[in-house]
């Protein structure tokens, strides 16, 4: 009893110092666009260790997408650490990360390798977790704006195995080549956000 209560006023006792002495405006909360997010939020709050420049971040995304005629649901989750090189929270910023990317593709009208009459459908599932580093700006104090660039460390695979199933209920393996962009683990994206 005595060992939770002394954890729990340590907890405390550092949740109001953090509060206390953390930089004006610490919490953001804004949107991003770009790769592999596509459109997600994003939350950050700068703590007043080093000097107030160092800042723990949260992106979320979730999207299903219908391109004719095929399909994707995807989640982006990425939980971070950026770095404010020069000012207190703002300005230039490194960020290192660990992002988790899982996406069901559903691929129609999938060709036979070998009957010219038959077209089935493939289902694939994709994850992919990664360590990545990107380089980014806070411009802006109460509404900002944030352009990153980087790279994840961990790509997709260049030729992804489906099994595609016909509707006489036979299937076979096919290999799928994925997008350059989406394998080479670049990281794009630009933030708008509001401070407070």
């Amino acid at each position: 009893m005595k060992k939770s209560i002394k954890i729990a006023t340590t907890v405390m006792t550092l949740l109001i110092s953090t509060l206390l002495f953390s930089q004006e405006n610490a919490f953001r909360i804004g949107v991003k666009i770009g790769f592999p997010n596509v459109v997600g939020g994003n939350i950050e709050y700068v703590t007043p260790l080093l000097g107030k420049k160092l800042a723990p971040s949260i992106e979320y995304s979730t999207l299903p997408l219908n391109i004719d005629p095929d399909e994707l649901k995807f989640t982006y989750f990425q939980v971070g650490l950026n770095y404010y090189f020069f000012k207190e929270g703002k300005g230039l910023y490194g960020n290192v990360n660990y992002g988790i990317l899982d996406g069901e593709l559903t691929l129609n009208e999938v060709e036979s390798n070998f009957d010219d009459n038959k077209v089935g459908t493939a289902f694939v599932n994709v994850s992919n977790k990664s360590i990545g580093l990107k380089l980014g700006a806070k411009l802006g104090k109460v509404l900002y704006f944030r352009p990153e660039i980087g790279y994840a460390f961990t790509s997709l695979d260049e030729v992804l195995k489906v099994n595609v199933k016909f509707p006489d209920g036979s299937s076979e393996n096919q290999n799928e080549t994925m997008p350059d962009i989406l394998t080479k683990g670049y990281l794009v994206n630009i933030g708008f956000g509001f401070a407070f």
